[in-house]
Formats: C-alpha cells, sequence, structure tokens
C-alpha cells in the first residue's frame, strides 16, 4: 500500500511512507497518481521518469484515472501504442 499523498505529490513505492515532488511535465493529484502531460509519456505506473515523446499528437497525456484503463502509466493516441508511442497499430489491435 502507498502512502496518501497530497495534490502536487505521489508515492510508488509500496511500503514508502515518505511523499516526493511531482516530475516536471506531470501532474500528480496525490497518492500513488502520476498523470503525464500532452506530448510526454513513461514507461510504466512503477516509474517517476518522464519521456518527451517525438510526436506530441501521439502522446496525448493523462488526465484522469480514466485516461489509463490499463494501468500503464501513460496513453498513446488511438492508433499507437509502445515506447514512446512510436508504435503503429493497425485496426488497434496489437
Amino acid at each position: 500500500m502507498c502512502t496518501a499523498c497530497p495534490t502536487g505529490k505521489y508515492s510508488i513505492l509500496e511500503g514508502s511512507t515518505e511523499c516526493s515532488i511531482c516530475p516536471k511535465n506531470a501532474q500528480c493529484p496525490g497518492t500513488d497518481q502520476i498523470w503525464v502531460n500532452k506530448g510526454y509519456w513513461r514507461n510504466s505506473t512503477n516509474s517517476s521518469t518522464i519521456y518527451a515523446c517525438f510526436d506530441v499528437i501521439s502522446c496525448p497525456g493523462v488526465t484522469a484515472l480514466t485516461d489509463d484503463p490499463k494501468g500503464k502509466g501513460y496513453k498513446c493516441a488511438v492508433g499507437q501504442d509502445g515506447n514512446l508511442c512510436t508504435k503503429c497499430i493497425l485496426d488497434n489491435v496489437t
């Protein structure tokens, strides 16, 4: 269980009692959530490292828990997936 952090901070390490300041290019609504801004990506919900996407349109960002239904920690545009949302998915089937 992660620590219940206030808005602007997060805790993604299980068992941690410390809250960290939200990374640049992301929003942290509290608890264990890190929502990446438009044009940015992170590789999982266990990472606080934020990367700039090559194509801003491919990385629309995460603005709510419902934007990340698969719990990946990032969201790609329709038809895109993978690292930095650079993988093209034909017919939205991987």
